[in-house]
């Protein structure tokens, strides 16, 4: 007898798989959407203005990953691109003095913005579509670490 209804319960899932299986995947992308505005949450985030004009214009930008450190005050940047003649961005200063984190930033916020999640910085915050987003993989930088890109050349 457990036989028979364990077999008949089988037939009736495998009968109502791809119910189930729509549902899981529903269940995975409401948990997705919730993880998302989880992270917007706790970085303090915005959700920006987006176009395909080729224009980043945020103020307050902070990195991710130093925004979610809760013993480092991180002070925010300010960048406008695209929006008038302003198609370049030009940075310099001294060893550790943050070019690669805003390269790394600016990046970021674009991917994140593709993505839905909210970006780390003030409301009215603008980061268009870019395709691609190229990354420089392998220079060793720490952010979390604080580990500047000369100092992981050294390593």
């Amino acid at each position: 007898e457990e036989q028979r209804i364990l077999r008949a319960i089988t037939q009736q899932i495998v009968g109502a798989s791809q119910y189930i299986t729509r549902s899981v995947d529903a269940a995975a992308q409401l948990d997705l959407t919730a993880a998302r505005l989880r992270l917007g949450d706790d970085l303090r985030g915005t959700i920006p203005e987006v176009g395909e004009g080729g224009t980043i214009r945020v103020t307050d930008a902070r990195h991710p990953v130093l925004a979610l450190r809760p013993e480092v005050e991180v002070v925010g940047n300010d960048v406008s691109l695209g929006e008038t003649d302003a198609h370049g961005l030009v940075l310099t200063g001294p060893n550790s003095g943050g070019k690669t984190v805003m390269l790394k930033l600016l990046g970021l916020l674009a991917l994140m913005a593709q993505d839905g999640v909210p970006v780390p910085a003030a409301p009215g915050a603008r980061v268009d579509f870019f395709r691609p987003v190229l990354a420089d993989i392998g220079d060793m930088q720490e952010i979390d670490g604080d580990l500047s890109t000369f100092s992981g050349h050294l390593l």
